[in-house]
């Protein structure tokens, strides 16, 4: 695994609900990692979704907690057996527990982010159903 830093990519806002994304690239238009943080005025996280190149996607949702998470399929799962050639075509595999979602997909997005403060809350959100507290303030910082 690099250590490829995710970047600010976009925030866009509607009436009082905030979407910021963070990614990072393998090439161009092929992303390594992503995470897209939804949240209100105050902080207040709605949504998370992680999407890891290596582990799949994982999505976290305010007063829920992680509603779906699915890892990649394996190299050998994703090629057409019935091609002459073996083109791969990755596909999302089957549900993963929570607990190995964390270990996995959200460990490998969040150990990337700039902000280590911001990441180790990112983790305690992930392990919670319902999360109260507003961001820290040096989120901003990082937009």
């Amino acid at each position: 695994m690099s250590k490829e830093t995710l970047s600010f990519i976009s925030r866009t806002a509607q009436d009082d609900i905030f979407e910021v994304v963070f990614a990072s690239y393998l090439k161009k238009d092929f992303i390594s990692r992503a995470l897209t943080l939804i949240h209100d005025s105050k902080l207040i996280m709605r949504s998370l979704r992680f999407h890891s190149n290596d582990g799949g996607i994982a999505v976290w949702e305010n007063g829920k907690g992680i509603i779906s998470a699915n890892s990649w399929e394996d190299e050998d799962a994703g090629i057409d057996p019935d091609s002459l050639m073996r083109f791969r075509f990755p596909l999302l595999n089957g549900a993963i527990a929570p607990d190995l979602a964390r270990e996995t997909i959200i460990h490998d997005v969040i150990s990337h982010l700039p902000n280590g403060e911001l990441a180790s809350i990112l983790l305690k959100i992930s392990k919670t159903k319902k999360w109260k507290e507003p961001l820290p303030s040096s989120y901003l910082e990082i937009l």
